[in-house]
């Protein structure tokens, strides 16, 4: 039951997340992307939401103070498909921070960190459909810490690494194949602010043809 109501939270806070304005698209399989900011700027993002986005001492920095408000920054292609997506996170004050994955404005994949739940929590979002939780795992969190997380996707299978740990393994038996990212800030967790950093975000594709092992859970 604890875990049944952890992924309703998490759906009404993460809802909104793919159903917002994509933003320009790069070029699908052009490089591996690469973004540390040091270049003071946030070339090739689009902002959607109330949030404010700006890059500080070369990082990308969100700050809402606005009850119930979700916004985000993404980047990348919709035909995105198999890709490894790689950053390091520091929620500075709020009780979660959220990405988006294989994401369009319909539908995609999210992860959430719950710092009040000290949960990494895997979801999804479709059109029709609404938001729903699909994997929670504890996990130890806390306000100030970096965290670098690691997603592997890989046609219906998903891998999430947190600060170089293994933390869980979903197979989708509906597989959402393609899509961009979106980095988060939300306060829908009743938080009265939020301020979150962002860094080292790097996009590494995979061959169509990498399949990956099945591991313990």
């Amino acid at each position: 039951m604890k875990t049944i109501l952890r992924f309703l939270l998490l759906a009404v806070c993460c809802l909104g997340l793919f159903l917002l304005p994509a933003p320009a698209q790069a070029a699908p399989y052009a490089d591996d992307f690469f973004d540390d900011f040091n270049d003071g700027d946030m070339e090739g993002w689009g902002i959607w939401g109330p949030a404010t986005w700006t890059v500080e001492n070369g990082e990308l920095v969100g700050a809402l103070e606005q009850a119930d408000g979700l916004a985000g920054i993404s980047t990348g292609s919709v035909d995105w498909s198999n890709y490894v997506l790689e950053f390091e996170v520091t929620l500075d004050t709020g009780g979660l921070v959220g990405m988006g994955f294989r994401a369009t404005d319909v539908r995609g994949y999210w992860l959430v960190l719950n710092v009040g739940t000290d949960t990494v929590n895997l979801g999804t979002s479709r059109e029709g459909q609404g938001s729903y939780g699909l994997e929670a795992v504890d996990y130890a969190l806390s306000n100030g810490e970096l965290y670098r997380v690691k997603i592997v996707m890989s046609s219906a299978t998903l891998l999430i690494y947190v600060d170089d740990r293994f933390i869980l393994q979903y197979i989708d038996p509906d597989p959402i194949m393609t899509g961009n990212i979106s980095l988060e800030a939300n306060t829908l967790d009743s938080s009265p602010a939020i301020r979150v950093r962002y860094d080292n975000v790097r996009i590494t594709h995979l061959d169509e043809q990498v399949y990956l092992p099945l591991l313990p859970n």
